[in-house]
């Protein structure tokens, strides 16, 4: 249980969170402009793979989490949903599980400080990554 609340905390501190659904309908010509330039500063992002029934009630109960760090975030994202970037992430997004991005941004001298904090209470496997 206090795993389930530590992670609830963590990711409700998230000042930008993303759905990949939103992104994927809007990335035609316009996806640079709702990620890649909105979010185009450095950072650490988790990528969580809720599945196809998620309704944004239960944000710590998930089946999957990815750290990233990122000198640009939102065109790692964008990558991430449209397969030149995180395949299990596209993969994923393509088949319709629930997947919703959380940036944390932060600059390459903190990021190890938070990717660490992020995977501790996020992750459970090895899941954590550093894209520049």
């Amino acid at each position: 249980m206090a795993q389930v609340e530590a992670r609830k905390e963590l990711l409700a501190c998230a000042p930008v969170v993303i759905d990949a659904k939103t992104l994927k309908h809007d990335s035609g010509d316009c996806g640079d402009v709702s990620a890649g330039r909105f979010v185009s500063f450095p950072g650490c992002y988790v990528a969580i793979t809720y599945g196809e029934k998620f309704s944004g009630k239960h944000i710590a109960e998930y089946r999957e989490a990815r750290v990233f760090y990122s000198d640009n975030m939102g065109r790692s994202i964008i990558d991430d949903i449209e397969g030149r970037g995180d395949a299990d992430i596209y993969a994923d997004v393509k088949y319709g599980q629930g997947v919703r991005f959380y940036l944390f941004p932060c600059d390459e001298e903190n990021s190890a400080k938070l990717l660490e904090s992020l995977s501790q209470v996020l992750v459970e496997d090895d899941s954590v990554e550093a894209r520049a």
